[in-house]
């Protein structure tokens, strides 16, 4: 990277921030493409699982913190409910026809469709959240080379790092597609589901699409696992999805959750979740019961994780389901 004066360097954060806030819409519709307006729609159902967990109107995410003068740092901050886990990745029309059923209906964990449907979603999101991810790394590392930060045409970090966030892109598109085609021709079935019931007070929500890390000859690519965790009936349920032809690499890469019990099985969840999930939310009356230590270690883990790092540690202040 050449080094280039701070008054230019600080032009090209300018850029890259206002990169990072822009809106990316656009509407997943599975059956054909959609042109009407993006709204922010929820991924973590907000009439019943965010009123359970919210405070004041706010829960508490992870969120990118940047700055001129050192590098980025994720800190948890409080989100206004109506903002929290929104993507702008449908228009409302099809939102409402996509998850009416779990979002105006009780949850019943043995309904196939309802199951499909909470991993539908998650996966959506993560295809919304990818795609934008890779816009805005594209965009920046063009911006860096314009500057004349590194060489358009020689490879580079900042070169590799788009390249990986288009790739990523790509591959959770192609995952979603074929969730969007089950969808479409109401094959419910498609995926399976592994239900954990975790008994905690209301304490988190999750809704992510994760990688096992493990070869799906499907994809051609590693095998997907959907992640929802929300309160129900004074416990939490922990709902993994997964192709049925994908089972072995579900249970190879998270069986040892699967098995665990009572405070260490939360443990373990909560290490998933700080390592592998970004779209997650906290319940504030818990979170500020948590020591600053513990507020810092939860932090600096889930920091030490952003892709395409991993840090492994054993620490038991890693507990995101009130006092271990």
């Amino acid at each position: 990277m050449n080094r280039i004066p701070k008054e230019e360097r600080g032009r090209f954060f300018g850029v890259t921030q206002q990169q990072l806030s822009s809106r990316y819409d656009c509407c997943l519709w599975p059956a054909s493409v959609c042109t009407e307006p993006a709204i922010r729609a929820h991924s973590v159902q907000n009439r019943r699982v965010l009123d359970l967990l919210c405070s004041d109107g706010h829960v508490i995410m992870p969120r990118l913190e940047t700055s001129l003068d050192r590098r980025p740092r994720t800190v948890f901050q409080r989100i206004g409910r109506n903002r929290a886990t929104t993507f702008t990745g449908l228009c409302g029309r099809h939102d409402q026809e996509l998850f009416a059923t779990i979002d105006n209906e009780p949850i019943d964990l043995s309904n196939e469709q309802q199951l499909f449907l909470l991993a539908y979603r998650a996966a959506l999101h993560e295809s919304h959240a990818t795609r934008k991810a890779a816009v805005d790394t594209q965009s920046a590392f063009l911006a860096g080379a314009e500057r004349g930060l590194y060489s358009k045409d020689e490879p580079s970090s900042a070169g590799l790092h788009a390249t990986d966030h288009l790739v990523l892109a790509y591959l959770t598109y192609e995952a979603t597609e074929q969730l969007g085609q089950a969808y479409l021709e109401g094959v419910w079935n498609r995926l399976e589901h592994t239900v954990l019931r975790i008994d905690a007070p209301p304490s988190i929500a999750v809704s992510a699409m994760i990688s096992t890390d493990l070869y799906s000859q499907v994809l051609d690519a590693a095998a997907y696992v959907f992640l929802n965790v929300f309160p129900l009936d004074r416990e939490h349920v922990a709902i993994f999805s997964y192709r049925r032809d994908e089972r072995l690499q579900a249970h190879t890469a998270y069986g040892d959750i699967w098995d665990a019990s009572g405070d260490h099985q939360k443990y373990l969840f909560s290490k998933l979740i700080l390592r592998r999930c970004s779209n997650f939310v906290i319940a504030p009356r818990l979170f500020d019961k948590s020591s600053e230590p513990q507020k810092e270690a939860m932090r600096a883990y889930f920091d030490a994780n952003i892709h395409p790092r991993s840090v492994e540690v054993e620490d038991s202040r890693l507990f995101l389901f009130g006092s271990p």
